[in-house]
């Protein structure tokens, strides 16, 4: 049931996708403005791999670039095995 939307998932993606190996994940539900496919989803979810400046801010790296196609395998690796383990706990 999505009334609430993703936020009431929260707790089960915040465990499906721990700290680990360099990745630092941060499961938010306020003060996000990520425009993609899954706002049009009552319960839809959005990923990305961001960079973080020396300000602090967190921003998507060469988005719209000839080098917007180019991924880090380490990336696909994580989100993987990740997801799978999501959807065995749901």
């Amino acid at each position: 049931n999505c009334l609430h939307g993703a936020k009431q998932y929260k707790d089960v993606l915040t465990n499906a996708f721990p700290c680990e190996d360099g990745f630092n994940v941060e499961v938010a539900s306020k003060g996000i403005f990520y425009p993609s496919d899954q706002a049009q989803f009552p319960c839809g979810v959005g990923v990305a791999a961001l960079r973080k400046s020396k300000r602090g801010i967190l921003y998507m790296n060469k988005i719209h670039t000839k080098n917007d196609t180019v991924f880090d395998e380490k990336n696909i690796e994580y989100l993987t095995k990740h997801s799978a383990k999501l959807v065995t706990t749901i």
